[in-house]
């Protein structure tokens, strides 16, 4: 199961990386306080909680 979850821990974690580029992507083009960039970064803020739980239960 290890490395099963590793394997997927990467993947989420490479697109944890494509929405933080995204996010910072909206902000430059519309400011950090407009609707695309918040929704941006809730979105991040979701896959990075998931990201935390899944790697906890790895250790």
């Amino acid at each position: 199961m290890g490395k099963r979850l590793r394997f997927k821990l990467d993947g989420l974690s490479a697109y944890i990386e494509l929405l933080r580029i995204d996010m910072l992507e909206k902000s430059q083009q519309h400011g950090i306080n407009h609707h695309a960039t918040l929704l941006a970064s809730q979105e991040l803020d979701y896959y990075i909680l998931l990201y935390q739980r899944m790697a906890k239960k790895e250790l």
